[in-house]
């Protein structure tokens, strides 16, 4: 809980940052390029997916040496999930079109699903005994780990739909569809249509507030944020916040919220007084951040720039900027963490 970790491709290597120290703890040397990684707080693994020898790197972060080891695949792991109980991994090889899902505990293949097309994320329920994910028809489909699949269609192809955010008690999924200028609600348990929410124009993935309240929708092409509330499935409020928003972190108890921009902007917004209380540049490309469980800081790591933020979500500033990282910094991973919802 108390590290962040971000790979480099170029540079071969995880940076782990400690953001009680707020500074680079350590860097851990890879023997080959990473892709993903994600961190597991039940299994105190990094887990690393290593497309080019279709591997998974296991790094033991109980061990003092921090051991790695591997585990070996029959695909490419493209891009790979872990459930939200930190023990199964689903892994995604796009040229295939194979979906597998692991337990890496017992080490022991659970279910693989073929003709899977897609290419936004994939999104576990809370118990990790479903998976989600949206295919290029415009259906948003079901699997649990038996393979037993259900869909239901949301649009006549995927070209306008995001990746599904599911509620923070799992019954609903949310998946904007940014031609169309909504947000479709799913009922995950019977896979039904529930509604479309109208949002601002060219709504990008959806995120959800710690308390389960709120879905936040970052538009776009409008320069704002619809916040539409998870009991009357209705819109709340829209604010203004930077050009070409496209992903949001949620902080301090649900209170405030950093929006992140393609044009490499951020903006810390108070969600109680609906304003923005500061605009920054980090020149640069920001990645996925990661919000710590307390809800007090967020780890973003910016790609180009060679920079990692820490933001006190709290006061809404920069707690520390550590500089003189990877210039390719990949997306952050916390083992426990306040990202609920993906």
């Amino acid at each position: 809980m108390r590290y962040a970790f971000v790979a480099s491709a170029e540079r071969q290597s995880v940076s782990i940052i400690d953001l009680h120290d707020r500074r680079l703890a350590e860097t851990i040397q890879l023997q080959q390029r990473p892709g993903s990684i994600v961190a597991s707080d039940r299994l105190d693994a990094l887990i690393i997916a290593y497309p080019k020898t279709r591997q998974l790197g296991l790094i033991d972060l109980s061990s003092s040496t921090l051991k790695q080891s591997y585990y070996d695949l029959g695909l490419t792991p493209d891009s790979i999930k872990l459930d939200p109980a930190g023990d199964k991994l689903a892994v995604y090889d796009q040229s295939l079109a194979v979906l597998e899902i692991h337990n890496l505990q017992q080490r022991q293949l659970l279910v693989r699903l073929e003709n899977i097309h897609t290419s936004v994320p994939l999104t576990f329920n809370r118990d990790g005994q479903y998976i989600f994910w949206v295919d290029a028809d415009g259906q948003l489909h079901s699997s649990d780990l038996k393979g037993n699949t259900r869909s239901v269609k949301l649009a006549e192809n995927s070209a306008g739909l995001s990746a599904m955010t599911r509620s923070v008690d799992g019954s609903m999924g949310f998946v904007s569809d940014a031609l169309a200028g909504t947000v479709y609600v799913i009922n995950l348990r019977l896979m039904t249509l529930i509604k479309a929410v109208a949002a601002g124009k060219g709504p990008g993935r959806p995120w959800g507030t710690a308390d389960g309240q709120t879905i936040l929708v970052p538009n776009q092409q409008s320069g704002t944020i619809t916040a539409i509330s998870t009991f009357t499935l209705e819109p709340l409020y829209t604010i203004e916040t930077t050009a070409n928003p496209v992903a949001i972190n949620t902080g301090w108890l649900d209170t405030t919220a950093a929006v992140m921009s393609n044009s490499g902007d951020v903006s810390l917004i108070s969600l109680l007084s609906k304003k923005i209380i500061r605009r920054l540049s980090l020149h640069g490309r920001p990645r996925a951040g990661v919000v710590t469980s307390d809800s007090r800081l967020l780890a973003l790591p910016v790609a180009g720039s060679s920079d990692l933020y820490i933001f006190d979500m709290k006061s809404l500033s920069v707690e520390e900027r550590i500089i003189d990282l990877p210039a390719d910094l990949g997306d952050a991973s916390l083992a426990i963490s306040n990202n609920l919802c993906h």
